[in-house]
């Protein structure tokens, strides 16, 4: 197989992976748009490293089980009844990044090359039209690392924080309870 083949075929299963991402995601939209739910909390996530390890794929989702640790009802609950019950809470996950990659790839982009920053401006004003964000919503970054990379000022997230959508400084979230930035208390029970 030539050098071209294998490019292809790589790129083709990336963009069939972003695809699938894509869809549940905006499924899970349509349930917070249908059902008239606000997010409060919108946690900016980096990029799923597959559609497997994706948080709304109900079967295999993995991502933000941090939380449950600061939720005693939430501890035992598997994917499908932990993504109904943060729905609940109104807290959502949005990754900043289009395509699932491994983190290295992203913490060695120092020039941006991966970041899609209209992807992520057209997310941002879908979920506004919808009515699932608003002026209420609080935006926070997941990991440290994304607020290090400063791509606050690179993006759409610029025109929110103007707008009164996000805090002036953003706030990081810990990988662990111990790390939970105290801001985020109203969010805990």
């Amino acid at each position: 197989m030539s050098t071209q083949n294998v490019k292809d075929y790589l790129f083709s299963k990336l963009i069939e992976q972003a695809t699938k991402i894509e869809k549940v995601f905006e499924s899970e939209c349509n349930n917070w748009r249908d059902n008239k739910i606000n997010c409060k909390l919108m946690i900016l996530g980096e990029a799923p490293l597959s559609f497997n390890k994706f948080f709304y794929n109900n079967h295999t989702g993995t991502y933000l089980s941090f939380l449950k640790q600061n939720y005693t009802e939430a501890k035992d609950l598997k994917n499908k009844d932990y993504i109904d019950y943060l729905r609940g809470k109104g807290i959502m996950n949005l990754d900043i990044y289009k395509y699932p990659l491994q983190t290295e790839l992203y913490d060695k982009d120092r020039n941006l090359i991966l970041f899609d920053s209209i992807h992520l401006q057209l997310k941002i004003e879908k979920l506004t039209a919808d009515g699932i964000i608003n002026s209420d919503t609080i935006f926070v970054y997941r990991y440290q690392k994304l607020l290090d990379r400063e791509l606050y000022l690179k993006s759409p997230l610029t025109n929110i924080d103007s707008s009164n959508h996000i805090h002036d400084t953003p706030i990081a979230v810990g990988a662990n309870a111990a790390n939970l930035n105290p801001k985020l208390a109203k969010f805990l029970p």
